[in-house]
């Protein structure tokens, strides 16, 4: 897979190394202080949601046609200039519309049971933060297209793992209001977008003067038709991912958001080997498509689902076995032990996600790309409804959160996978699918029997040895991915000399 994974696996031992730092923030500082914890999960959350709509659809036109306008010789015709310019536009329009759209909004949510106060008292820092993140996302998807995605990753990632808990000791002990957190956060974000430009320009590729003349009408129509499809399938995208944090926090309380932030923080673990392979195989299913290479699509789809779902099983067996322990060592138990089955509903759906991989991105980057709006528009509707159904009738609060969220991601994946066999007979799973699930559920089984009443961190050293050796020893032994067998031979050799 040669750049794929070299990249893919820098990308995986940043994006761990973001991890780990997390886990740490996780277990001893986020519980210190679930309510403020909360509230910035909901803060950054909300901008996220709105940053396509924000954007107009300018930050999904990266990946898409720089394809067609990638000439070294030619600065790439500015097309980084083009995007920023468009995207400083689209920011002033949606920043008058939404002004005039939020008083009819909140008329319409607060007899809803939202608390609608929350979202009006930080209007302003979450719109200047969901514009920072359209500069960002255009940024990072431009410099994705030289097939870089590791500085990236650690500027957008792995910084805010170290600012967050930060933020949450400082205000902890008093040292910070609610106001000067908003102020960092904001600041934190302009230093990332200022970083990625400078690293474009290490890179060589900051070109900023747009070249208008190769804007054909033809192109401009068909950049204006995916902008459109940006904005609705942006908005669709990041309703499923984060309407669940915003409605728990404008339902509930940010508390309850903290809590439920937590386990939602231990399912994003799991896809981590599918984000890294993702960021970098988008351009490359991109280019197949202009040549037209099908097989070379389908041999990507099938070794990326099965190269994302070896480390997500484990992932998810690890976390699974070592819940209770985990919880144990938070000092916050009695808190968060009833929310324990959101780890279980989130973590399935994330699983499910890596086995069907690339299936958003092969639709996207074909002519069929409008049926991922009518998929994700569809979904995101459904989200809603079940999140409001789930939290605020049945009055299952977090939990009716995850399964809500969990239905959405398993709906939204199955008719992806349905029409990519329709249109192209492609399916990302092959025997060894069969397999990695065998393996991971004989595994699971044989974890549960082990008697360990020990001090939770010894059992969970113990338990993740003995996962780590067994699942790994059978992966390799039965060589299920020739991919996974060659990279841990390469690095043992390298461990030996």
């Amino acid at each position: 897979m040669g750049l794929i994974q070299r990249q893919s696996i820098k990308h995986s031992i940043v994006s761990f190394g973001g991890v780990f730092i997390g886990a740490i923030s996780m277990l001893f500082i986020y519980p210190k202080d679930l309510d403020f914890y909360g509230f910035l999960q909901f803060f950054t959350g909300f901008a996220s949601l709105l940053m396509p709509f924000v954007a107009l659809g300018t930050h999904a036109l990266v990946i898409r046609f720089f394809p067609n306008f990638k000439d070294k010789q030619q600065k790439h015709h500015g097309f980084l200039g083009l995007l920023l310019l468009l995207a400083f536009g689209a920011i002033a329009l949606s920043g008058i519309l939404l002004y005039f759209l939020q008083a009819p909004l909140y008329a319409f949510l607060e007899p809803l049971g939202f608390k609608v106060e929350r979202i009006s008292t930080f209007a302003i820092p979450i719109f200047l933060l969901a514009s920072l993140l359209v500069f960002n996302k255009i940024c990072t998807s431009y410099i994705s297209g030289f097939g870089r995605i590791v500085v990236p990753n650690i500027l957008n990632n792995t910084l805010l793992k170290f600012l967050i808990p930060i933020l949450v000791l400082l205000y902890f002990f008093e040292i910070l209001t609610l106001s000067s957190a908003i102020i960092i956060l904001l600041t934190s974000y302009g230093f990332i977008l200022l970083s990625l430009l400078l690293y474009t320009a290490y890179l060589g590729e900051l070109y900023l003067n747009p070249s208008l003349k190769f804007l054909n009408p033809s192109l401009k129509k068909k950049m204006y038709s995916y902008a459109l499809y940006g904005i609705l399938a942006g908005m669709g995208t990041n309703i499923a991912q984060q309407i669940d944090n915003i409605m728990i926090s404008t339902l509930v309380d940010f508390k309850g958001n903290g809590g439920y932030s937590i386990f939602r923080f231990m399912s994003n673990t799991i896809d981590l080997p599918l984000l890294a392979l993702v960021a970098i195989s988008g351009p490359i299913i991109a280019d197949k498509f202009k040549t037209n290479d099908l097989l070379g699509i389908k041999s990507l789809y099938q070794k990326t689902a099965l190269n994302a779902f070896i480390p997500g099983v484990l992932i998810f067996i690890g976390v699974a076995c070592n819940l209770d322990d985990l919880l144990q060592i938070t000092g916050r138990y009695a808190d968060l032990a009833p929310l324990k089955s959101v780890f279980i509903f989130l973590g399935l759906a994330k699983l499910f996600d890596l086995l069907t991989s690339v299936n958003a991105q092969i639709i996207g980057y074909s002519k069929y790309f409008r049926f991922n709006l009518i998929v994700i528009l569809f979904l995101a509707f459904l989200n809603i409804i079940n999140n409001y159904f789930f939290i605020e009738v049945l009055s299952m609060n977090e939990i009716g959160a995850a399964i809500a969220t969990c239905i959405s991601i398993l709906l939204y994946n199955l008719l992806r996978l349905a029409f990519i066999w329709w249109k192209f007979k492609m399916l990302p799973f092959t025997k060894e699918t069969l397999f990695v699930l065998l393996i991971g559920s004989l595994v699971m089984g044989l974890v549960v029997l082990l008697p360990l009443s020990f001090h939770p961190v010894l059992n969970m050293v113990l338990r993740s040895i003995f996962i780590v050796l067994i699942y790994g020893f059978m992966i390799l032994q039965f060589r299920i991915s020739e991919e996974v067998n060659a990279l841990v031979l390469k690095y043992w050799k390298m461990l030996k000399n």
